[in-house]
């Protein structure tokens, strides 16, 4: 048997260097990073741009000299004897050529205070493609933990010039080793790697800071940088060892524009305010500004500020800082009323910040324990800043002043989540206008759920632009691979729960702030009497309608005509103001209905969802049932035990078709449309038929259900329907799902206690069931009651108990949870104060 090597073509090089690296900046990153893993503390990029781009005008001197190396200059330039000068001609098309030989008079040098390399390690791992020495041995000799892994970084050398020069020198070493490579050798026709040489030499110690000096330090002017921009630059760092590039034939045009995105990129490399351990600085020959010392600015004018780190004992430890109200405009008088509890109270308040912690099982409720393990031991902070707001809401909500057209330019130039792997930015998380900005798809959890700040109910989400974060993760701690690009993280299941984590660890601040701002909005409401207006106004409306009658015609008083011409306009402003009031509360009504049949939806869906599993038990017997009992009956005359067989199997689809009936019953009949309307009602009626449909699933689940009354009270009440059955099915639907969870063992009982509050003109009902109550993880039991809040992993939906309060508040009542040591309670409690209400007791 012939053993058949591989061979790899030349041109592989170029396509994990040029092609596989998607822009200088990032190729200029990856040489940066390299400097960084040799445990440098300094790295210079200058950017020698004589010709930024192609000149538009040359003067004659320029042009004769450049003349005699460029003979067809003449074609592309125009002479303009008056100035004695000549103009790039503006028919032309392709300047191609005209192009290169500009560029090629611009370089790229990269250069290191790090470690330099020996000739061992030039030959053994400098040389070869893929080695995998950092991967193994990720810790440099002074403890970094190096950036690079795949071997494959020194070929962003390729996407930045044609050809590159390397002059590299060891501390204590007498001989430096320089280097260098055409990148258009790797293009040779039907050559593989082997074929491919670079060319390697020595020269002596002496010679490295020389060479450094004249190719770039006595080319800058120094004059031209303050004090802040060369703040760490030692020109003396580079005398004794590091690493000097040389890039020429530089394939981009390195103008103003680019070298601001280049330094944008660098000063993005570094998580902001990070103990400073390596200073990167670039310099320019050409440039409409200055640049030197990169540094990554931080965030000080914010609203929200969260801190959270995950430990290696799975838990999320938050911290998180409060600094969007003004807490002089604030009226103390809220923290009597809704802002009463930790973290909400007024001295949490005044300290501005607040400490709390969830588990992993709590933040990710499913996910296995061998997935949350690897999701563990990294930080992040995140910050939050409003791009503008509008007088009215400043007035409301008590904000702080900022200047919104500064917070709009440090959002458009940091905004984003970036990460951040030892020390280094992960590439493209957070970048502005790419893709991967949204990399957590922020932008999606607004378009589900767009409410306001201000509004009662739905969950207020944080947009993409308006928050800026790092996130720190570690190779020593995390699982995390670079794609072979080493643009981003391999995008396995790991990553996709990462990116849910952090979407949760975002909602602790959401949460926090919806929290706050509503609190607020609804002191501020009842404050200024908005809710009474409305109803004096409508009071009015109705009293002018009742008294007015259109066909009474207007009697025309005994003074001048002009004065009754006045007062006839009067009144017919009056009836028209009624007539749109009534039109307006018919179309609030219309919407309202509609709002009600969607809940109802919103329930079947629910109900669907929740009872999948169930309805899907139940169903299986259907599929094969009629072949087998046939089979069955067939062997009747033969054998008295099969026609018992039989028997017992009829009994048996007759159950499952009644436990199947009660579901479809459940979850079918919601929307019928006579439970739309308002009708005086008898709630135990609607208790006792709601539980009658339950019957079967309820029977079948071993769960007893007990109305508890007391008092012996029959309640009549002016209430859809509709209303009175969603609250019930999701409370009932609630309690199945909490007696099916592993922790639950013992008896599975459901009570509905009613009674009646004579003194308030009230009821009140209490439910309760024997599950296992709240989640011990739950911090705030009200959150159970917000939009999407769910802790259950096997098909919750988080929008029952959420509809269930919307519903209350619409009828004036409340609805809280009781603390419970055994079971989950709540408790209802229902205003009786329109014509037709009531209670009447049984005698």
């Amino acid at each position: 048997m012939e053993r058949v090597p591989f061979k790899v073509s030349a041109r592989a090089a170029r396509l994990i260097g040029r092609e596989n690296v998607s822009n200088a900046e990032a190729a200029v990153i990856e040489l940066v990073k390299n400097g960084y893993d040799a445990d440098a503390n300094s790295c210079v990029v200058f950017i020698d741009n004589f010709y930024p781009d192609i000149p538009k005008t040359l003067s004659e001197s320029e042009f004769r000299e450049i003349n005699t190396q460029f003979i067809k200059l003449d074609e592309f330039y125009i002479e303009d004897g008056k100035q004695l000068s000549y103009t790039l001609r503006d028919d032309l098309e392709d300047l191609t050529e005209l192009y290169e030989y500009f560029m090629s008079f611009n370089n790229v040098y990269i250069l290191d205070d790090g470690t330099g390399m020996s000739k061992d390690i030039i030959l053994n791992h400098w040389m070869t493609i893929g080695t995998n020495n950092k991967e193994n041995n990720y810790f440099s000799d002074n403890g970094r933990i190096r950036t690079g892994a795949k071997g494959i970084g020194r070929f962003a050398l390729d996407r930045l010039g044609s050809s590159c020069q390397m002059w590299t020198l060891e501390q204590n070493s007498e001989k430096g080793h320089h280097w260098n490579v055409m990148w258009e050798d790797f293009e040779s026709t039907n050559a593989i790697i082997d074929d491919v040489y670079a060319n390697m030499n020595e020269f002596n110690r002496d010679d490295f800071y020389s060479l450094i000096k004249s190719n770039i330090f006595n080319r800058i002017d120094f004059t031209k940088y303050d004090e802040n921009q060369l703040e760490g630059f030692d020109i003396n760092k580079f005398r004794e060892k590091g690493t000097f590039f040389k890039i020429t034939g530089v394939r981009d045009v390195w103008n103003n524009r680019n070298i601001d995105r280049l330094y944008r990129s660098l000063d993005s490399l570094i998580p902001p305010k990070e103990e400073r351990i390596f200073d990167i600085f670039i310099f320019t020959l050409k440039s409409a500004k200055t640049y030197g010392a990169v540094r990554s600015a931080g965030c000080d004018d914010y609203d929200y500020k969260l801190t959270a780190y995950v430990t290696k004992e799975q838990e999320v430890h938050f911290e998180i800082n409060r600094e969007e109200i003004d807490l002089e405009k604030l009226d103390y008088d809220i923290f009597n009323e809704s802002l009463r509890e930790p973290p909400y109270d007024k001295e949490t308040f005044l300290t501005k910040k607040y400490k709390t912690k969830h588990s992993l099982t709590y933040m990710l409720p499913g996910v296995s324990e061998d997935i949350r393990k690897k999701l563990t031991d990294f930080s992040l902070t995140i910050y939050f800043l409003k791009r503008d707001y509008s007088v009215s809401d400043s007035k409301t909500f008590k904000y702080k002043h900022f200047v919104p057209a500064s917070r709009k330019e440090w959002l458009d130039r940091y905004g984003g989540i970036k990460i951040f792997r030892d020390h280094f930015r992960v590439r493209p998380y957070g970048d502005i206008n790419s893709t991967s900005f949204d990399w957590l798809r922020l932008g999606e959890r607004v378009q589900k759920s767009p409410a306001g700040i201000g509004k009662k109910n739905g969950a207020w989400r944080v947009r993409a632009n308006q928050i800026s974060g790092t996130i720190n993760i570690s190779r020593k701690n995390n699982v995390f691979e670079d794609k072979s690009s080493r643009e981003g993280l391999q995008e396995t299941i790991i990553f996709e729960h990462f990116q849910e984590l952090i979407q949760k660890i975002i909602e602790v601040f959401e949460k926090d702030r919806i929290k706050v701002m509503r609190a607020i909005k609804d002191h501020h409401d009842k404050k200024n009497h908005k809710e009474n207006i409305k109803d004096k106004g409508k009071n009015l409306a109705k009293e002018v309608l009742k008294s007015w009658d259109v066909t009474q015609e207007i009697k025309a008083p005994k003074n001048t005509e002009e004065a009754r011409k006045r007062i006839e306009k009067l009144q017919q402003e009056k009836l028209l103001l009624a007539q749109s009031h009534k039109i307006i509360e018919e179309s609030i009504e219309e919407k309202e209905n509609e709002n009600k049949l969607l809940r109802a939806l919103a329930g079947t869906g629910i109900a669907l969802t929740s009872l999948a599993h169930e309805i899907k038990t139940v169903s299986n017997p259907l599929v094969t049932r009629n072949d087998f009992l046939k089979s069955l009956i067939g062997t009747l005359d033969v054998n008295l035990d099969r026609k018992k067989e039989v028997i017992k199997f009829i009994d048996l689809m007759s159950e499952k078709d009644r436990v199947l009936k009660g579901w479809l019953d459940v979850a079918l009949n919601v929307v019928s449309k006579d439970k739309r309307r308002r009708n005086k009602i008898r709630l135990n009626d609607i208790l006792e038929k709601v539980l009658k449909t339950w019957e079967p699933p309820l029977l079948e689940k071993k769960i007893s259900v007990e109305i508890v009354n007391p008092k012996d009270i029959i309640i009549e009440w002016r209430a859809y329907i509709i209303d009175v059955e969603s609250i019930l099915n999701n409370l009932i639907i609630n309690s199945m799902i909490a007696f099916q969870k592993k922790e639950h063992k013992g008896v599975r009982n459901i009570n509905f206690i009613l009674n009646y509050l004579d003194n308030e003109e009230s009821f009140e009902f209490t439910y309760q069931d024997s599950g296992p109550g709240l989640s011990k993880e739950i911090n705030d039991k009200n959150d159970i009651f917000e939009p999407l809040f769910t802790t259950n992993s096997d098909g919750g939906t988080g929008l029952g108990l959420w509809i269930v309060k919307t519903i209350v508040e619409e009828y004036k009542g409340e609805v809280k949870v009781l603390d419970s040591e055994n079971g989950f309670q709540l408790y209802f409690k229902f205003p009786l104060r329109k014509r037709g209400e009531g209670i009447l007791f049984n005698v």
